[in-house]
């Protein structure tokens, strides 16, 4: 149906250009027919030197004859030439005998390269294994290493490097290490918010009501490039307790190279969000990160 309304509506439209650009002779018409054919398929059309005058034939038909008329004029005026219609390829999708065909409510693969089955047949992939798998040795190296450190298990964060991650460099751009330090950070700031008071405390914590956290600055030093494909394990620890204020050390350790790739330095400062203010930190956290400092 909507094949037949596309075709209709691309006869009117060359009748109306017939009409409009009020040929004097027949043959101007069949000319200009002919250049407005070369512009939706010139390989249809053997090789000429008419020049073709595009604003002029986008000032003669409606805005979105071009687009919606090209298929359907390649079968209404050259039936011999192009088998193919919308109708057929429509009718492909509804065949259960076509590899496209997919019963009513079933969903598609998510991805060209996920394998499914529909209509009793296989779809089958060359899709390949990852380039690097994350062995356990590693990861023990990776956590090992952080917890002979000192750095809180409860900020531990696996962060998997995706190769949109690359710069033009083809290694880690400097400004994901800010994203990945940031994980940890608020995944820590969790974990010893439940641990003095439960869910509660750690919920008003994280939406910024009554007393928390808040960042005053962040050093990043780089001592490793970090290429695709990679794992990084980020763990931080508190260290310089004050009054109002302490400093949070991260790192990112490469599971890859087995090595440290980054050292942040974040300034976090205790924030009354009821009244906007720079606060004093809290007696039960002060206890806890004096335990954690020291262990």
């Amino acid at each position: 149906m909507a094949a037949e309304i596309v075709s209709q509506a691309a006869a009117k439209w060359w009748w109306w250009l017939g009409r409009k650009s009020k040929p004097t002779t027949s043959r101007s018409l069949n000319r200009l027919k002919f250049q407005f054919l070369a512009t939706l398929e010139p390989r249809c059309l053997p090789r000429s030197n008419l020049i073709i005058d595009m604003s002029y034939l986008r000032h003669k038909l409606p805005t979105l004859a071009a687009l919606q008329s090209r298929l359907a004029l390649r079968a209404l005026h050259h039936p011999g030439r192009f088998s193919s219609s919308i109708r057929d390829l429509q009718a492909a999708f509804r065949d259960p005998k076509s590899p496209f065909y997919l019963a009513p409510g079933e969903k598609g693969p998510a991805s060209p390269d996920e394998a499914s089955s529909a209509a009793g047949r296989t779809i089958t992939t060359n899709a390949t294994q990852p380039m690097f798998d994350d062995r356990p040795d590693d990861r023990e190296s990776a956590i090992n290493y952080a917890l002979e450190k000192g750095y809180d298990p409860a900020s531990f964060w696996e962060q998997k490097i995706c190769w949109g991650d690359l710069d033009s460099f083809r290694h880690l751009n400097n400004v994901h290490y800010l994203r990945f330090m940031e994980s940890s950070r608020m995944k820590w700031m969790e974990a010893i918010a439940e641990e003095v008071g439960g869910s509660a405390r750690r919920e008003r914590m994280m939406a910024g009501h009554g007393v928390s956290l808040i960042l005053k600055s962040i050093e990043l030093k780089y001592k490793r490039p970090v290429t695709y494909p990679d794992t990084l394990l980020i763990a931080s620890k508190p260290h310089k307790l004050a009054p109002t204020q302490f400093v949070l050390e991260s790192v990112a350790y490469s599971y890859a190279q087995r090595a440290p790739v980054n050292i942040a330095s974040a300034v976090c400062v205790w924030y009354n969000y009821d009244i906007l203010k720079k606060c004093e930190m809290p007696q039960d956290m002060e206890e806890l990160l004096q335990k954690k400092a020291t262990a």
